[in-house]
C-alpha cells in the first residue's frame, strides 16, 4: 500500500513528529535569544600551554586583541609551558567550569597521554 504525503502528513505520529520539532525550534530560540551574564566584569584568561615567545603564544595574543575589543572585556594571556603542554591544560581542567578559561593549543595537543 502506497501512502502519498498528504495522507501521512495527517496521520498520528506525522503530527507528533512536527510538534515536537516545532517545540524544540522554539526552545532553543527563546534559550537563544534569552540575554545572558557572560561575558561578566570577570577577565577572560587564555591559556597558552607552551612557553612564552612559541607560535602558541603569539596565536593567543593575536587573538587576545580582538576579543578584547568586540566583547569590550580583558582578556589576560596566561603562559602555561612545560611536560609538552600537560601543565597548562591541567591548569584549564582545574579551572572553575564558569567559561572565562580557554586553553591556546596545538592542534597535536590531543595526542598527548592523560
Amino acid at each position: 500500500m502506497k501512502i502519498t504525503t498528504t495522507q501521512w502528513l495527517r496521520s498520528g505520529p506525522a503530527i507528533l513528529t512536527v510538534l515536537l520539532c516545532l517545540g524544540s525550534v522554539n526552545t532553543f530560540a527563546q534559550t537563544a535569544a534569552t540575554p545572558g551574564a557572560w561575558p561578566g566584569k570577570q577577565p577572560i584568561k587564555l591559556i597558552a600551554v607552551f612557553p612564552p615567545g612559541g607560535s602558541v603564544d603569539q596565536v593567543a595574543r593575536i587573538l587576545s586583541q580582538p576579543l578584547a575589543q568586540q566583547l569590550g572585556q580583558t582578556v589576560i594571556v596566561d603562559n602555561r609551558g612545560g611536560a609538552s603542554g600537560s601543565i597548562g591544560t591541567a591548569a584549564v581542567a582545574a579551572a572553575p567550569a564558569d567559561g572565562y578559561t580557554f586553553a591556546v593549543v596545538f592542534d597535536t595537543h590531543a595526542v598527548n597521554p592523560a
